[in-house]
């Protein structure tokens, strides 16, 4: 085989049969004397490395997000790849070392085999760099005022009390691992593994009546996603299995500040705020499909998830005065999931075909109903309220047969049901079926016809 890469090593003794070397003399002829002309060539080793020299003033913070470029000295970026002729290869990229914005690309493994790939990146998020606070330790999950902060009023606006700078911005730390094989086998296995981590400030603001305070929001995150799954490949059947995990992990549970106006009741000097609350969710996902016939299938995909948050309740205010007992220590929060798929598609002839599908959706929220006496900004007691653990359940069922007359020509006639129940909502159960008939033809590359008619029944 000739191409304009030129002939490929392996296509050596196939193109000297074949008119390159015949006759008597070809068993006399070895071909790995000759070079081919037009074959790229293949570099074990690529090396290639840039050094970068930054000069900057002191008032780069707000050069942009994502820059990383915040100081002078030097900084670097380069690539290195590797490669055999098995099939073997490493390359690794790296940008911005000796900057917040660092980013490192890295791949080793086997073509057709097996690979794995580490991804690292810092995202520096900056916002401003010259702002000022009455708190004296931005940034803290418990925020205090100066000693000689003098409440008021018009605190904000007035008050000769010197105010502690702080820089609004956030760094984010991404690592990324994956490794995938896949051999000489039907099977293929993939896996990722991914770790965010956020820290720095972010803007938040409070509000108790008609006074507003803005936060320097601490922030000391985690999450981390888990994903694996398991492939087959045969000529008739594919099958796949994977599990997903994800976790959220925040290091402050709450943020208490003291409050920098005049108390407007006795035991309102504080206040706290709940964060986002710690979380887990696992995925179990099943797919399959198998081809019975040419162009006729049965396919099933199956999924299962469980979301949990136990995250401890914080109390209703931080005034002792008006102190009321919590419903339980925690929300103790699950929700189940599920989610089902059956789908046939045969084919009778080439001018008939049929299609049938069954989809089971639920959402089955296992948390318990409460009974909470909310305080309204640490100041009053306001009137009980009650959770409302939103679950629902979605059955759907289609049926499809088309005919295909001529060419470019199709009548089709489907059936659908659907049934919908929800729990704690004002519409609790919903039916809808009916028949949809269609009649389509293509008659030129600019015209097309459609006649379409429906019928359906809904009730709730």
């Amino acid at each position: 085989m000739l191409s304009s890469y030129g002939i490929m090593a392996e296509e050596k003794d196939a193109f000297a049969d074949f008119g390159g070397f015949v006759g008597d003399k070809r068993s006399e002829v070895n071909l790995a004397d000759y070079i081919c002309e037009y074959c790229a060539e293949v570099h074990e080793w690529e090396f290639l490395i840039d050094t970068h020299l930054g000069l900057l003033d002191k008032d780069n913070y707000h050069f942009g997000n994502y820059t990383g470029v915040e100081g002078d000295g030097l900084f670097f970026s380069g690539n290195i790849k590797m490669q055999d002729g098995e099939g073997g290869y490493w390359k690794t990229a790296f940008q911005n070392v000796g900057l917040d914005s660092t980013a490192v690309q890295s791949a080793y493994g086997i073509k057709g085999s097996y690979g794995f790939k580490l991804d690292y990146l810092n995202i520096p998020v900056r916002k401003y760099d010259r702002l000022v606070t009455p708190f004296v330790n931005p940034g803290s999950n418990i925020l205090v005022l100066g000693n000689n902060w003098s409440r008021s009023d018009n605190a904000m606006l007035f008050n000769n009390a010197s105010y502690s700078p702080f820089s609004l911005g956030t760094d984010w730390d991404r690592l990324g691992i994956s490794f995938n094989a896949t051999g000489n086998t039907n099977f293929e296995f993939n896996s990722s593994y991914q770790r965010l981590e956020k820290e720095g400030v972010r803007e938040f603001s409070s509000t108790q009546m008609l006074s507003a305070t803005y936060l320097p929001f601490p922030v000391d995150q985690v999450t981390e996603d888990f994903g694996a799954s398991i492939d087959y490949s045969a000529e008739k059947w594919y099958a796949s299995f994977a599990v997903k995990i994800s976790r959220f992990d925040n290091q402050f549970d709450s943020v208490t500040y003291e409050t920098p106006f005049t108390p407007l009741v006795a035991g309102s000097d504080y206040a706290s705020l709940a964060t986002a609350p710690d979380n887990l969710a696992t995925k179990l996902i099943l797919n399959a499909r198998y081809y019975y016939a040419p162009k006729s299938s049965v396919k099933i995909r199956y999924s299962k998830s469980k979301l949990t948050q136990d995250e401890e309740f914080l109390p209703y205010t931080t005034n002792l005065n008006l102190f009321t007992a919590l419903p339980q220590g925690n929300l103790n929060g699950e929700v189940d999931t599920s989610d089902l798929t059956f789908l046939l598609q045969h084919w009778f002839s080439s001018e008939w075909s049929f299609m049938a599908k069954y989809r089971n959706r639920d959402r089955d929220n296992k948390t318990e109903q409460l009974l909470f006496q909310p305080v309204v900004t640490d100041l009053y007691i306001a009137s009980p309220l009650v959770n409302l653990p939103y679950d629902f359940s979605k059955e759907s069922v289609t049926a499809r047969i088309d005919y295909h007359p001529f060419p470019n020509h199709l009548l089709s006639l489907t059936y659908s049901s659907d049934e919908k129940t929800r729990n704690y909502q004002t519409v609790h159960k919903t039916t809808e079926d009916g028949f949809t008939g269609k009649y389509r033809a293509t008659l030129s590359e600019e015209l097309v016809l459609m006649i379409k008619a429906q019928q359906f029944d809904r009730d709730g």
